[in-house]
């Protein structure tokens, strides 16, 4: 089972995600953005969704700690974001996003895109291990 990683400090919004998600996915919840950063770390997810306005976290550092992290280089990271003016979108696609929602988002699209780029990385992982 994949494990996705959901850091949003609105805990409305978080039991949405996981109540759609959570039937398909491992979810581990974080409202707290200075715990995000340790959290990622110990349980290495294969996706991250993310509200970059969660206090206390620097969404860049979280994003580049995950792809350093073995085999997470083409993770899935989803943004849940009120900011979507052209120059947001472009900082968040920098920091290595690969997919923005405008919040309010639609938990059914989310859990759609999210499986669709899960399919995509997996699908690379295994041409890598073919290649080995």
């Amino acid at each position: 089972m994949f494990k996705v990683m959901l850091v949003d400090e609105d805990i409305r919004q978080i039991r949405e995600i996981t109540d759609e998600i959570g039937l398909h996915y491992s979810v581990l919840n974080c409202s707290r953005g200075a715990k995000a950063l340790d959290l990622l770390r110990v349980f290495q997810p294969d996706a991250l969704i993310l509200d970059p306005a969660t206090p206390g976290l620097n969404p860049q550092e979280l994003i580049a700690e995950m792809r350093r992290q073995p085999g997470a280089s083409r993770s899935p990271v989803l943004l849940l974001t009120h900011f979507t003016t052209i120059r947001h979108i472009e900082k968040s696609f920098d920091w290595g996003v690969d997919f923005v929602f405008s919040k309010p988002c639609s938990t059914d699209r989310l859990g759609r895109k999210l499986a669709e780029f899960l399919d995509k990385a997996n699908r690379y992982r295994q041409t890598q291990l073919v290649e080995l």
